[in-house]
């Protein structure tokens, strides 16, 4: 997904490392012997600032408004309480999960405070937010890679699925963030502009690898765009089968790759949504499957909880029978 960083190395302690061969070496025997072991601590942490968003986009939990969970922001507290549990194992910390993470106004904080940790450090927004006092912020919080959505290079299309956006919004706003970066002679955060590739836009992908270059950020991602009802379909997966993660069926959709029996995500990464749930993985929008609350308990009682280990056993069983499952990315192409 991301290009090569030299600045990902400050992540690689000894702890860390040590701590990676232990997680992902039980992961593979896991895999081997199917006796389900976990040895030590989630490499990559998803935080979600918030849950709430200023778009209404179609194919998003949140824009959709079928989120089930509470509206609400993270307290600093709790995040700095969770950052200072388990930042020492952690490579990677991704400040996004559901809403959007520049309406919580304590974000360059949050990164800032896992920066110092020498975390590596990643979060995503729609690019409503970009002032030049929230971009100097970011800047100097020592974020290492921004990621814009940006699904349409005109105005039509771009509001097709951005409801209630402005593309000449977010055109300043990146203009903005390179502007800035370059004044402060800073090669981070990396910019990258992701475009979700759809019916209504899929024409236009040379289009937005010209803009990206024109803008002058650092990569152009293209990723296949995730469905959530059989009846959409028709409206948002491009016609040409090559740019869909889908492939069509009698039920409508299904993924073209098979669903086999082991997911490392729920070794490798851990979620928490704003107030503190500890979410399965990234594809446990309503936490229905969680590991439990965070409090002052030590984080194992919550990685290595009964429920924690009861997923994991499932889903090496049968994990066609658990719904989050069916529409998860692990193991199938994302990115084009």
């Amino acid at each position: 997904m991301y290009i090569f960083d030299i600045k990902y190395g400050k992540a690689f302690t000894p702890k860390r490392i040590l701590n990676s061969v232990r997680l992902l070496g039980s992961y593979y025997f896991s895999v081997l012997t199917g006796n389900i072991i976990v040895s030590g601590y989630p490499l990559v942490l998803s935080i979600e600032p918030t849950n709430i968003c200023n778009l209404k986009c179609p194919q998003c939990p949140t824009g959709m408004g079928i989120l089930k969970r509470p509206q609400g922001y993270m307290d600093f507290a709790l995040y700095r309480s969770i950052i200072d549990s388990i930042g020492d194992y952690i490579i990677t910390a991704q400040f996004f999960f559901q809403g959007e993470p520049f309406l919580h106004k304590q974000l360059p904080e949050m990164i800032a405070y896992a920066n110092h940790k020498k975390i590596y450090t990643i979060t995503s927004t729609n690019g409503h937010f970009l002032t030049e006092s929230l971009i100097a912020l970011l800047c100097d919080s020592g974020l290492d890679v921004l990621i814009i959505g940006i699904d349409g290079v005109t105005a039509d299309t771009y509001q097709f699925y951005r409801r209630n956006g402005s593309l000449n919004i977010v055109l300043d706003g990146i203009r903005r963030v390179i502007d800035t970066r370059n004044q402060k002679k800073r090669k981070h955060p990396k910019l990258y502009l992701q475009f979700l590739v759809m019916k209504h836009n899929e024409d236009q992908i040379d289009a937005v690898k010209r803009i990206g270059k024109e803008l002058g950020v650092d990569k152009v991602l293209l990723k296949t765009a995730q469905v959530y009802q059989t009846t959409d379909v028709d409206d948002f997966l491009p016609d040409n089968p090559e740019l869909s993660r889908y492939e069509k069926s009698s039920q409508g959709m299904r993924l073209k790759s098979p669903l086999p029996n082991r997911c490392r995500r729920v070794w490798t990464n851990t979620v928490f949504t704003w107030d503190g749930t500890a979410a399965s993985c990234c594809f446990d929008k309503d936490a229905e499957y969680s590991f439990g609350v965070w409090n002052t308990k030590p984080f194992k009682l919550l990685w290595k909880s009964d429920r924690a280990m009861q997923l994991r056993r499932r889903i090496f069983k049968n994990r066609s029978s658990i719904p989050i499952c069916t529409n998860c990315t692990e193991g199938i192409r994302e990115f084009l």
